[in-house]
């Protein structure tokens, strides 16, 4: 007896048991009788068809198995999809190179007998396996592992029988045993070091028979999917028929189809021809109609379970019908055995079958059977997935009755006839045929149409829109809809206003983002960049989808009449449904209750349709119709206004990004500026691109912008830049002011020197403030405030500074004409009267500004001396350094500002010609080096100081050298150095000097264009 009329006939379990498997191949045990075919190799191989799905994931497994490399597979799939069928061809591959002590080449011969292709490498080891199952005796090796609970067990153990296939089957059953979710996580960790070690884990997302269709979520699968898995995709019901034809034994055959043509439709017939090269031996179009039955199986509407029960399924048809005879509908079982009649629905489709039964028997013939059980089914599949192309054309049931032998199409047609004309149970709506009657949906919608007005249809696109837009108009903080009613109404964010005083106010709030859609012409507010206003176009043409669908219910002009027919229309669906037996009195002529019930459930899914039809017409009639736009203080029109707001919302990103570097180059940076003013210049000015950008948004572009303390901020007069923990940025509001570090390629040193002031001035005679800094040759460096005042190189490198805080036992405070300051401006020739307060008695006074350099021997603890200022403007530093008696010593420093016209340093980040430069500052080694030669080949006579510094790892490094190059040789010897430091640290701190300064011409502006270099360049300003 074939193995196809053993499996139609139950002889064969559909199911496979992979522990039944497992024992007889590994194990030595006795298989069940049903469960024969799947542990005798020679059967197995005969009746299994290697799907692509398959191949793929087996030989991925062989090719890992043969190179050591562990691998965790997880097969989660509905139940009967293949699962088991997956498993035990690894199980049977697995004893295939057993038998054959590893050897690929005998594994390929051995297949090749079953005419099974598959890629199978020669394994220096065969694999140890183990299978879990619930409800199973564990063999010695599973228990030993599941044992083991700890993962430097799992691990020793799991590194022992490497290489090592575990099979986990129906997974979800062995969660119900104590530990196991974890235990089996553990496994997977180790599987993930440990190599050779192979997880196979299936879940079926429906547990049982018993349980209700839902997707079920595993606490283990969870657990395994923490390491990295492939997930194993089955594809059997793909293949379905290539399955069947390898359980039955068949090779496609030529089937004549002469007898179709000129009776249905050409493309009909060419599809129906392709079809059955993929279906034979069933008629493509009765396959087609089975497969759905299985996909309904997973809403458990249907007892054609994939994947087994289908190929169940199959075999029964098939075995009924003749060697030369295609299998289609009159081959199957009864519907009652293949459809679920249970349920709220029980009743109906009870009496739909027997119906079905008293039709058949009326007809009789196997054309009619085959006929009206395809209709029947189409019915039972449209019901569940409303679509009225499910319902099968007089082409569809010619071609799916067709078997190829005494079913002709003069017979199904002469059915179709009698069954509509003598009083049967089906009815024919359009071209399609279904066990249901009903009237024309059309004018009832039509007639209710009239009911409704202008402001009815206008309410329903305002309705529409506010849902539509809560996701296309996601980046707007507020979006408002002026609309009809007597009060607002929400929808999310989106707000539907009937009153023009308060579409005003709405329309006012400045901090947020707004999209006004004004569907009632209330009009536009006080325009700014942050508000998108959107008007309509009554004048353009109705969409083409919209005029289409309304030409069967109103003639419409233009995109106004047909949006707002839309929303009548949408009522009127409403209208119907609400009253339904008024518009169509002829379900009430069904007698039977229960069949009245379902011709009146399908009804309304028709009629609801239009329904779902109406909106997505009204989507695109809305956006056409509000095309005109005022985006910030520019007029667009666009296409759709879908479409261009998802077009702001690509460039959203863009406008933010850049948009608070745009502010900030628009302004002269002599001050701190607030942050509301920024907001409103931005609101305000025609310059700046329109964008939903709120108040919050723009203060996180700030903050973006400002990361890496790349600003300071003000708040009440006081400056926050640096802290002791790095970086300080206040909460920012619209009272606070901000500068940027850097603007226009130069150091804002204002600002700088504002944060140093106010820390100097918060230095005592004995609490003093220093900045904690690093220079670009990695050199740590730790400068008091009020020496930083005067040493403007290093400000750059303050950025990514800390400051830190110490008190002095011993200190001293410097008073300028009796007052503690850090900063004092005179005239230039002028006298300072210097006094010194020491914590302790003092036994001398050193100090120095400018030129003059001098040492007096003090007693107590003031000592009082004056200097006289140079005469040349500038900034000089006054630096005091006290001796105590005790031979303790402190150093203090006072900016000193001559007034008058001078000429300043100021850090720039590029030069332009004719600017005049004393010094350039170079990171990278190798920068240094073509500035060196570029330097000695110019001519430029120059200093060069270079600084590195690196501790930790391998190598300490410490490099302080000065070259004054004005000779080759000079030259040779920075040249080895700079060299050397290249290879032993790429980055340092390298500073070219030039006394005087050099101008620089087109050449030197071309050559430091776009380069990483930082520019001590000389200013004449009034100090």
């Amino acid at each position: 007896m074939s193995f196809i009329k053993l499996l139609a006939e139950g002889k064969i379990s559909p199911a496979i048991d992979i522990y039944e498997v497992y024992g007889a191949l590994f194990l030595g045990r006795d298989p069940e009788e049903a469960h024969k075919i799947y542990c005798d190799p020679e059967s197995f191989f005969k009746i299994t068809y290697i799907t692509p799905g398959f191949r793929q994931h087996l030989e991925d497994f062989l090719k890992k198995l043969t190179a050591g490399e562990s691998q965790i597979y997880t097969l989660p799939a509905m139940l009967g999809a293949g699962k088991s069928h997956f498993l035990a061809l690894v199980l049977h591959i697995v004893a295939l190179y057993k038998r054959c002590k590893g050897s690929g080449e005998c594994v390929s011969r051995h297949l090749a007998e079953y005419g099974i292709e598959l890629y199978t490498p020669t394994l220096a080891k065969v694999p140890n396996v183990a299978v879990f199952r619930a409800a199973r005796i564990l063999g010695e090796l599973e228990r030993r592992l599941r044992s083991l609970s700890t993962k430097e067990e799992l691990r020793e153990a799991t590194r022992g029988l490497a290489p090592l296939v575990l099979l986990f089957d129906e997974t979800q059953y062995l969660e119900e045993e104590p530990g196991f979710v974890q235990w089996i996580q553990t496994l997977a960790e180790v599987a993930g070091e440990v190599r050779g070690v192979y997880l196979f884990v299936s879940y079926s997302l429906f547990p049982d028979d018993s349980r209700d269709p839902a997707l079920e979520i595993f606490k283990s699968l969870d657990a395994v999917k923490r390491v990295h898995i492939v997930k194993i995709s089955l594809d059997t019901t793909e293949n379905i028929v290539a399955v069947f034809r390898r359980w039955a034994g068949l090779r496609p055959r030529k089937v004549d189809v002469a007898p179709l043509k000129d009776v249905v439709k050409e493309e009909k017939l060419r599809k129906f021809e392709k079809g059955l090269e993929d279906a034979y031996p069933f008629n493509p179009v009765f396959l087609d109609i089975v497969l759905r039955l299985a996909s309904e199986s997973l809403a458990g509407r249907t007892r054609v379970q994939m994947t087994r029960e289908l190929l169940r399924t199959l075999a029964r048809a098939y075995v009924k019908a003749s060697p030369e005879e295609l299998v289609t509908f009159v081959h199957l079982p009864e519907p009652e055995d293949i459809l679920v009649v249970g349920g709220p629905m029980a009743g109906e489709w009870a009496t739909l079958l027997r119906l079905y039964r008293e039709d058949v028997e009326r007809l009789g013939s196997r054309a009619a059977v085959s006929v009206l059980r395809h209709i029947l089914l189409a019915t039972f599949l449209a019901r569940l997935m409303p679509a009225e192309s499910l319902y099968p054309t007089e082409d569809d049931l010619v071609a799916g009755s067709y078997n190829g032998v005494d079913i002709r199409p003069i017979e199904v047609r002469e059915v179709l006839a009698k069954a509509t004309d003598v009083g049967l149970h089906v009815a024919r709506l359009g071209d399609r045929y279904l066990y249901w009657f009903v009237g024309d949906e059309v004018h009832a919608i039509r007639e209710a149409m009239f009911k409704f007005s202008y402001e009815d249809g206008i309410d329903v696109v305002a309705d529409q829109l506010a849902s539509l837009l809560r996701e296309g108009a996601r980046f707007f903080s507020a979006v408002y809809v002026s609309g009809v009613g007597s009060q607002r109404r929400a929808s999310g964010k989106v707000v539907i206003i009937p009153n023009r005083d308060e579409w005003a106010k709405a329309l006012d709030d400045a901090d947020k983002s707004t999209l006004a859609v004004d569907l009632m012409e209330f009009g536009v507010g006080r325009r700014r960049n942050n508000l998108f206003f959107v008007r309509r176009d009554d004048s353009g043409p109705p969409p083409a989808d919209a005029g289409r669908l309304l030409e069967r219910f109103v003639a419409v002009k233009n995109v106004k009449e047909a949006a707002v027919a839309l929303g009548q229309l949408y009522k009127a669906v409403d209208e119907v449904l609400v009253n339904l037996y008024h518009y169509f009195p002829d379900v009430l002529s069904v007698d039977d209750e229960r069949l009245r019930r379902e011709m009146e459930q399908l009804l309304r899914s028709r009629v609801e349709r239009w329904k779902e039809r109406a909106a997505n017409a009204l989507r695109a009639a809305a956006f056409a119709w509000l095309r005109r736009v005022a985006a910030g203080f520019r007029d667009v029109d666009v296409k759709r206004l879908d479409e261009y707001l998802s077009e702001v919302a690509k460039q959203r990103s863009d406008v933010l990004r850049g948009l608070v570097e745009k502010i900030f180059a628009e302004l002269q940076w002599d001050g701190f500026k607030k942050l509301g003013d920024l907001w409103s210049l931005y609101l305000n000015n025609e310059k700046f691109p329109p964008a939903p950008i709120s108040f919050e948004e723009f203060v996180e572009a700030v903050k973006s912008y400002c990361a890496g303390c790349s600003c300071l901020f003000e708040v009440d007069g006081e400056v926050k830049w640096l802290s002791k923990s790095g970086c300080e940025a206040p909460p920012l509001d619209k009272d606070v002011g901000v500068a940027p570090l850097r603007w226009r390629d130069q150091l804002v040193d204002w600002a700088v020197e504002a944060f140093l002031k106010q820390l100097a001035s918060l230095s005592t005679s004995a609490t003093r403030y220093y900045v904690v800094y690093k220079r670009p040759s990695g050199e740590e460096v730790k400068r008091a405030v009020d020496e930083l005042l005067t040493a403007r190189g290093d400000w750059p490198f303050l950025s990514e500074g800390r400051l830190e805080v110490e008190v002095r036992e011993r200190a001293v405070e410097v008073r300028i004409d009796g007052v503690a300051t850090p900063v004092v401006e005179r005239n230039p020739g002028s006298r300072l009267r210097v006094e010194v307060v020491g914590s302790d008695d003092l036994a001398a006074v050193i100090y120095r500004v400018g030129d003059v350099e001098r040492e007096e021997s003090a007693s107590g603890r003031v000592h009082v001396f004056e200097v006289d200022l140079p005469w040349e403007p500038g900034v000089y530093s006054l630096e005091v350094e006290a001796v105590f008696r005790d031979g303790g010593r402190d150093r203090r420093r006072v900016a000193v500002n001559v007034k008058g016209r001078c000429r300043k340093v100021r850090t720039k980040y590029s030069v332009n010609v004719g600017e005049a430069v004393r010094g350039i500052s170079v990171k990278a080694v190798k920068d240094a080096r073509g500035l060196l030669d570029y330097f000695v080949k110019r001519g430029v006579p120059h200093r060069l100081a270079v600084r590195a510094a690196q501790v930790g790892g391998d190598v300490s490094l410490s490099v302080d050298a000065v070259f004054n190059v004005t000779s080759p040789e000079v030259r040779e010897r920075a040249v080895r150095l700079l060299a050397a430091l290249e290879y032993l640290s790429p980055g340092a701190d390298v500073r070219f000097e030039f006394s005087p300064a050099v101008q620089i011409d087109s050449d030197m502006a071309q050559k430091f264009k776009g380069a990483d270099y930082a520019f001590d360049v000389e200013v004449e300003e009034i100090c």
